[in-house]
């Protein structure tokens, strides 16, 4: 009779291995009950074969076959990458042309101006070199992007073999990880909106993770450098991918100290005080070097306080609508901030708990690799919610492009395991060993002459089916749906032919624009480039501060404001501008929206005369007629007609309050009985001011009711935005008409004296307003604008909606048109 079990006693001592490491490799094996069979009388005793000479068994000869599939994997994300870039001239998203511009200044090419886009080395410097020589060698702005993504997706998937060979067995679980690693659309989609850094700190983390395992099997100081040299490399890489990664390593490496000593006793091992060394050293040094250049840090991690309630944590699965992980796209995931903590920590205590207590009782089961890969995870689901309570304030639904890959890794580990099980009885083919009598046949597909472990052509088949489902519901779906979403008017011929009209013009200067081009904009034309966008997304004031001004000046002459409010004046000598003399917007959280504007059109004033009574409609003089500000810090503006004069002036008080006031001063002999006007709102495809639906509106006595529903950046709901305009006096009559495409309130007060002076005022109070990143200067000139940031051109769509800006700047501003084609319009000035 022999007995066969798994070895429970020290390993040979080798290579500074100590007792944790022999512990860990084998599975902490110590509870497996003995297994007996009976072999023939004249078998030899062969020598106990523990976990890890098992799973270095399968490494050398097991898995060649998954390692071709994985290879063959890695090709195929490549080849549908390149595919379906292959549908626009130039990369997709426009992140990717940021990273594109800042290179320039690592390898010395010409680069947009600092005041237009900061220093090239605002941001962690690690991609920018790679870029940079790319755009060298090719002479353009446009390959890197294409070959730098798919070079990171190529490092990805090899870095990904590398770990699932590092920490999985079996083949099968290999090719698993593998395949969703690599090609869900979660993480994919990264290529595609130009997540650069991002998706590189993951080949860096992958590397990390390697390093680590291979310190705690073997205790190797090189291996603990080498992890915190990879971390070193994700600080120099991507701000937010660096802090998890360290709460990653640190909550693994805890996890495994509560059940071996030996790797409590790691954290004093040479090489790991060498690697923290290594890291504080980068750190330090980055610091420095840039404190000394006065160079700002890029953070993602407490840049803008109104990303806290714009990009809250309950957004954190938004992504999934159009970017599935695991399964096909469907709606946008909103969730309110309660469910989405509650989702995530009930998700982390299911993960944390079963495997603790798994790894307690039945220790042979879960091995330190499988503490690791869940440390991994629950991190990923934590942090969130510790950064929330902490109030970081960042964008939360970055966070969900860090979960498929230890999700992925967690299932591969179980199923690891499970066919580790099935097979335990399996032993290399010379040992005389065997676990079935001589007398019956051995298993079919299990054994082979060279000893290797077979899952079983069940699991491979369901593992082939599985990798096909992925690849025809999510990755190839996926790929073409972000290819299209990311690509745009920026990303074709057409786009091309303005910018290369731009970047021949022999005239310096910068560009205002619309419609999302600036990235590309600057990326293909070493210009600077100004734009109305996205506030919530944007790390330093100035940023915030510039897209905030480009509000007002592609919008009108000027504009006074408080930070909360804003009066603004548009299109007062240019006629088929946006008419608003001035109008009235409220800010929430860095957004600017419009309530509603006094029609010039509209503003009348009823003369007694020989005849009778006369309405005429104010008109304004030649320049001059906007003060701006005036005396009292507001603004005044001046209108005449037939003699009489009317001085509009605006003044803001705190939060969005605001005064609207009419002075009429009538003409000799003809007395003023009646003013009017019409505040008016915007028609829906109104370009440029962010218009909003008035949902409701009413007059009572003295009182204007005037409610919006605005749309705030990425929230689900528009919030309500109320106006309340109490008049002095009261109106003598009043209509509004808000279903009209164009919403309108027209007003008409009675001059209780006629023949003398004439006030009406409009005190205006809005909710909610707010401006928390920046404070915009009170007083917002266009022409200073324009002058202060050497802007020289307008680049707009060459679309109808379009139209009215470009008569402001033509006829306001004195540019001329540069360049048409059927969708882009240049101005030049």
């Amino acid at each position: 009779m022999v007995t066969i079990r798994r070895k429970t006693g020290r390993l040979p001592a080798s290579r500074g291995r100590g007792r944790f490491t022999e512990t860990m490799i084998r599975g902490a094996s110590r509870r497996e009950p003995p297994v007996s069979v009976s072999p023939p009388e004249a078998a030899p005793r062969p020598a106990p074969l523990g976990f890890w000479q098992l799973w270095k068994r399968l490494q050398r000869a097991g898995n060649r076959p998954y390692l071709v599939a994985s290879l063959l994997l890695v090709l195929f994300a490549v080849t549908v990458l390149l595919q379906t870039y292959q549908a626009a001239p130039v990369p997709p998203g426009f992140d990717s042309a940021d990273w594109t511009q800042r290179s320039y200044g690592f390898v010395g090419l010409p680069h947009p101006p600092v005041m237009a886009v900061g220093s090239p080395y605002v941001y962690p410097p690690l991609i920018f070199p790679f870029l940079g020589i790319l755009a060298r060698l090719t002479q353009s702005a446009l390959f890197p992007g294409f070959i730098f993504a798919s070079l990171m997706l190529v490092g990805f998937g090899l870095t990904t073999i590398h770990l699932s060979r590092r920490l999985l067995a079996t083949g099968p679980a290999q090719v698993g990880f593998v395949a969703a690693a690599l090609l869900n659309g979660t993480t994919l989609s990264m290529l595609y909106w130009g997540g650069y850094p991002n998706f590189m700190a993951f080949l860096l983390v992958n590397e990390a993770f390697v390093c680590l395992i291979g310190f705690l099997r073997t205790q190797r100081r090189l291996y603990a450098v080498g992890m915190w040299g990879f971390v070193a490399l994700t600080y120099l890489d991507h701000t937010l991918t660096f802090a998890l990664l360290a709460a990653e390593l640190v909550f693994g490496w805890l996890l495994v100290s509560l059940f071996e000593r030996g790797a409590r006793r790691l954290v004093f091992n040479r090489g790991n005080l060498a690697g923290i060394a290594l890291l504080a050293g980068t750190v330090a040094v980055y610091t420095a070097v840039t404190s000394v250049q006065k160079i700002s840090h890029a953070s993602y991690l407490y840049s803008n306080p109104a990303a806290y309630p714009l990009n809250n944590i309950g957004q954190i699965f938004l992504p999934l609508g159009s970017e599935p992980a695991f399964w096909p796209a469907g709606a946008p995931l909103y969730l309110s901030v309660d469910a989405a903590i509650a989702v995530l920590l009930i998700s982390s205590v299911l993960v944390l708990v079963p495997l603790l207590g798994a790894r307690w009782k039945w220790p042979r089961l879960v091995s330190t690799e499988a503490l690791l890969a869940g440390g991994w995870l629950v991190t990923c689901l934590a942090v969130p919610v510790l950064g929330w309570y902490a109030h970081v304030d960042t964008v939360y639904n970055r966070f969900l492009y860090y979960l498929p890959v230890p999700l992925a890794l967690m299932v591969a580990v179980v199923g690891d395991r499970w066919i580790l099980e099935r097979n335990a009885h399996i032993v290399p083919a010379g040992s005389p060993i065997a676990t079935t009598p001589p007398s019956a046949p051995p298993e079919a597909g299990r054994t082979t002459r060279r000893g290797t472990i077979r899952s079983g052509w069940g699991v491979d088949v369901g593992l082939f089916v599985v990798v096909v489902l992925l690849i025809s519901t999510v990755t190839l779906p996926t790929a073409t749906r972000l290819e299209r979403i990311d690509t745009g008017l920026t990303h074709d011929q057409f786009f091309l032919q303005a910018m290369h009209a731009l970047k021949g013009n022999p005239q310096t200067g910068s560009v205002l624009a619309a419609a999302s081009v600036v990235r590309w904009t600057e990326a293909l034309t070493d210009r600077g480039a100004y734009e109305i966008g996205p506030t919530w997304l944007l790390f330093f004031p100035w940023q915030i501060t510039n897209v905030e001004e480009t509000y007002f000046a592609l919008n009108g002459q000027g504009a006074i404001t408080n930070n909360e409010a804003a009066f603004s004046y548009s299109g007062l000598g240019a006629p088929g501008a946006v008419p608003s003399t001035p109008m009235y917007s409220v800010l929430y959280e860095g957004i600017n929206f419009p309530v509603f504007r006094v029609l010039p059109s509209t503003l009348n004033v009823s003369v007694q005369n020989g005849s009778g009574t006369v309405t005429r409609t104010a008109s304004l003089p030649g320049g001059g007629a906007l003060q701006l500000p005036d005396a009292a810090g507001g603004a005044q503006l001046t209108f005449n007609t037939a003699g009489t004069t009317v001085n509009e002036t605006t003044a803001l008080g705190a939060g969005g309050a605001g005064w609207l006031n009419f002075s009429v001063n009538p003409a000799s002999g003809s007395p003023v009985t009646a003013l009017s006007f019409s505040l008016a709102g915007f028609a829906a495809s109104t370009q440029l001011v962010n218009p909003s639906p008035v949902t409701s509106g009413s007059v009572d006595g003295s009182s204007l009711f005037w409610n919006l529903s605005a749309g705030v950046g990425p929230l689900p709901d528009p919030v309500p935005v109320s106006t309340v305009a109490t008049m002095t006096p009261a109106p003598s009559t009043s209509a509004l008409n808000l279903a009209a495409a164009v919403p309108t309130a027209t007003l008409r007060f009675a001059d209780p004296v006629p023949g003398a002076p004439f006030h009406v005022s409009l005190a205006l109070r809005t909710g909610p307003t707010s401006n928390p990143a920046v404070q915009l200067p009170r007083v917002l000139n266009t022409s200073s604008f324009l002058a202060s940031y050497d802007i020289h051109f307008v680049l707009l769509p060459n679309k109808p909606d379009y139209l009215p800006t470009a008569h402001l700047f033509t006829q306001g501003f004195g540019f001329r048109t540069f360049f048409v084609n059927s969708e882009w319009l240049i101005l030049q000035g």
